[in-house]
């Protein structure tokens, strides 16, 4: 997941699809994109706001766009 020598998301969320995870992650997640870094992290290098955040309901396709393992890997791959 990174991209040009850094992460693509700032945060990761795991979760069970059920009550009452599922509420309880999609409040974190807005909690998260719209919280403000405290300036002492920031002169430390961190960054100013949370802007990426990964919760697989948001960001993976349904299950029936999911590839068949194997399908892209060509012939004469093995899995």
């Amino acid at each position: 997941m990174q991209q040009n020598g850094s992460y693509k998301y700032d945060a990761f969320i795991s979760y069970r699809h059920t009550e009452p995870d599922k509420t309880i992650a999609e409040k974190l997640h807005r909690m998260l994109e719209t919280f403000r870094v405290p300036r002492s992290l920031i002169k430390k290098g961190c960054k100013k706001k949370v802007s990426r955040v990964f919760r697989d309901q948001e960001e993976l396709p349904s299950s029936s766009n999911l590839p068949v393992p194997g399908h892209q890997l060509g012939t004469g791959s093995s899995v």
